[in-house]
């Protein structure tokens, strides 16, 4: 057990110590050529930011969940069965994977 805080602890110091460091080290040469490359080039800096997933609150089963959509999820129409008095209906639903 000791073993393992040990490990935990310089893992923690570690981050905490050598993280910064590091990123106000590069910063200086990291924010200059950024900034020189993407001058007058505003088209292309807005389409390498990330799609934002779309979320939502719906009432499901008596409470509040919350959905999120993203926007290329893959998915198949999967067949699934009920019964309506007593006769088996079929119904397609998406199943996403």
């Amino acid at each position: 057990m000791k073993k393992k805080l040990s490990i935990a602890a310089i893992l923690l110091a570690l981050l905490v110590i050598e993280f910064p460091i590091e990123g106000f080290a590069g910063h200086s040469r990291i924010l200059s050529a950024s900034v020189e490359a993407t001058e007058g080039t505003e088209a292309l800096a807005s389409t390498t930011q990330p799609r934002r997933k779309r979320r939502r609150r719906a009432w499901r089963n008596g409470r509040w969940v919350w959905l999120s959509y993203a926007p290329a999820r893959r998915y198949r129409m999967a067949r699934r069965y009920y019964y309506v008095g007593g006769v088996r209906r079929v119904r397609l639903v998406r199943v996403y994977y």
